[in-house]
């Protein structure tokens, strides 16, 4: 029976030693007697690195916004030897998501405190990413729950203090919900008979 040859350049950590190992060809059983090899490691491909602009052109980001996220923290791209940005494929998805939740209201503050959990030095499976969705959930529903309120009471007294409106003098009489605070009070959840 002819064993499988393997051929690679790496290195590995066993036993608490380095070793690096040159186009040596070894057999199967060498992985099988050396447990704490960890093939899958030393076979994966080197993970590609993208340029500043490729990455501009696969998210649809301008280089200005790309360099702007790095000035703020929300990605942290490496630097070739000629000193070039480059991402790790893993930040497309990063992006996206800052992308997404910029759209959906969230501040570079908000997005950047959610990205601290995401773990370095690794990509993000789908476990973080998931851990993050239903961080951003619970926020997502309290402003769904606000905005289909907007739209069923915006044509009504909102408690703002206008008086404008026929109904205010019913709801919001002499602007009593101005003693529960500042802005729109029942937008933000207070009822007329609370006032």
């Amino acid at each position: 029976m002819v064993k499988p040859q393997v051929n690679f350049r790496s290195s590995f950590f066993c036993n608490g030693f380095l070793s690096v190992i040159f186009s040596k060809r070894l057999s199967a059983d060498f992985f099988q007697r050396v447990d704490c090899f960890v093939l899958e490691e030393i076979m994966k491909p080197p993970i590609k690195t993208l340029s500043i602009g490729q990455v501009a052109e696969r998210t649809g980001l301008s280089v200005s916004a790309l360099r702007f996220y790095e000035e703020a923290g929300l990605v942290a791209p490496g630097r070739n030897a000629g000193g070039q940005r480059r991402y790790p494929r893993a930040d497309l998805r990063r992006l996206s998501f800052i992308m997404i939740a910029q759209q959906l209201g969230f501040s570079l503050e908000e997005i950047r405190e959610k990205l601290t959990s995401l773990p370095q030095g690794r990509p993000p499976n789908q476990g973080d990413w998931a851990r993050i969705s239903k961080q951003f959930r619970a926020q997502l529903e309290q402003r769904i729950k606000l905005l289909n309120l907007t739209v069923e009471r915006l044509d009504g007294c909102i408690g703002c203090g206008c008086l404008s409106l026929k109904n205010c003098a019913l709801y919001n009489p002499d602007d009593r919900i101005a003693a529960r605070g500042a802005g729109p009070r029942y937008l933000l959840g207070d009822l007329p008979d609370e006032a």
